[in-house]
């Protein structure tokens, strides 16, 4: 049209006004492009489902390797949090909208794993403590790609022991958990899940649209149990945690200056 696009912002407004419409086709983006670890990934924690308990909770992902909340003692470099939530819905299956996180500098490596845990508060105050409700994994390759996709994972009780996450990364990771599960040296967080977001970070921003979200992988959740991950446990909304005089922002804010004394952040 001859227009100058003056910056990012107006560059962004035009696209969403000149080129937005219905998408009548998907295409499979999965190798659009040889992966660059200075891009990495972009990686981000959407939401959980049917927690066991009805506490504000949080999001964790990091990458293992290198493991670093997962190392004695626990360090957070490299850690992603959710740092915001949807105050409308609800304590035992919220979802977050801190929006993704970009992880730079990945080495492509098949053995990569993305882990994720939900950490909650029972009372939302400064100093707290944080209890873990459950921890999950997917690679964060396919192939020669990044696993770029959106998956609802079943949760595991506690923390990822270090040990099995190294004999995941050594072996092959779906047959090294099965094994876990099968000598109960891990057992499930009965319906509980928990939906991540992968993506190749030249994508960075695609599953920011839903247009362009792809379904939901639930081929990890356990088959025989599907109906019971697929139901969803009523409970009251987050906005319940707020006293008489409380505003969003205020619980917000003090929630996550909490949890970031909590977890060792400054």
């Amino acid at each position: 049209t001859g227009e100058v696009i003056a910056n990012q912002n107006e560059a962004e407004r035009w696209m969403k006004l000149n080129l937005s419409g219905t998408v009548e086709a998907r295409f499979d983006l999965m190798s659009f492009a040889k992966y660059n670890p200075v891009a990495g990934l972009q990686i981000s924690v959407h939401k959980a489902h049917n927690l066991p308990y009805a506490f504000l909770s949080f999001g964790i992902v990091s990458l293992f390797p290198p493991g670093a909340l997962y190392r004695s003692p626990s360090q957070t470099t490299g850690v992603k949090f959710t740092t915001q939530f949807d105050w409308s819905s609800s304590l035992r299956s919220p979802i977050w909208t801190g929006g993704p996180s970009h992880v730079p500098q990945v080495p492509f490596d098949t053995k990569t794993l993305v882990v994720v845990e939900v950490r909650m508060m029972r009372v939302v105050q400064q100093p707290t403590t944080l209890e873990i409700v459950g921890w999950s994994v997917v690679p964060a390759f396919f192939g020669d790609t990044a696993n770029s996709g959106i998956f609802r994972l079943p949760l595991y009780a506690g923390s990822p022991p270090p040990g099995l996450l190294k004999e995941m990364r050594e072996g092959d990771w779906q047959s090294v958990l099965a094994k876990a599960i099968a000598a109960r040296a891990i057992k499930f967080v009965e319906s509980s899940s928990v939906e991540v977001s992968i993506l190749d970070g030249q994508r960075f921003g695609e599953h920011d649209s839903p247009e362009f979200r792809p379904e939901i992988d639930i081929s990890l959740l356990p088959g025989k149990k599907l109906k019971l991950y697929m139901k969803d446990v009523p409970s009251k909304p987050l906005s319940s945690l707020l006293k008489d005089g409380d505003t969003i922002a205020l619980v917000q804010d003090l929630a996550i200056r909490a949890f970031y004394e909590a977890i060792g952040l400054k």
